[in-house]
């Protein structure tokens, strides 16, 4: 059983969105604050958020309406963190809008500073979780052959 084309297509159009919203801050924090193409990175990075938040609603309620592929046999701790893995993937689609939206906020007298600090410390878990996940899956398509990536891919 392979993943439904929605399924797949959101999982890719989101991994885009990701890479942007990390390359729209790199670039933006190594630009002078006064620098015009901040506004508008910054501006980008704001829908960017708000796209995934959207996305990640549909990819719940599409999950929630189709059964996902089962996982191909693994040892149970292999399972256990894949599992985990996915689980605060797509818990962090909904918090990190959550909180950049919050910060966002903070130019009109919004959340203090921690609100800053947890929307920059989410994002390296995300990266992180994606580095896990990316490697997770080459591993499966190079040393184990069990078809794990090519179910994304097809």
């Amino acid at each position: 059983m392979s993943w439904s084309r929605l399924d797949r297509r959101l999982h890719w159009i989101m991994a885009v969105l990701f890479v942007w919203q990390f390359a729209s801050r790199w670039i933006s924090s190594a630009l002078p604050d006064d620098h015009g193409a901040v506004f508008h990175l910054n501006g980008l990075h704001s829908v960017g958020g708000y796209t995934i938040f959207g996305l990640g609603v549909w990819r719940v309620a599409n999950r929630m309406r189709n059964r996902r592929p089962p996982l191909p046999g693994s040892p149970p701790m292999q399972r256990l963190a894949a599992q985990l893995t996915h689980a605060i993937l797509y818990i962090m689609m909904f918090v990190q809008p959550v909180t950049g939206m919050l910060v966002s906020g903070e130019q009109f007298g919004g959340p203090p500073y921690a609100m800053q600090y947890l929307h920059n410390a989410g994002g390296w878990l995300i990266l992180g979780l994606i580095a896990i996940h990316a490697a997770a899956a080459a591993w499966h398509h190079a040393v184990v052959k069990d078809g794990t990536l090519t179910r994304m891919l097809r």
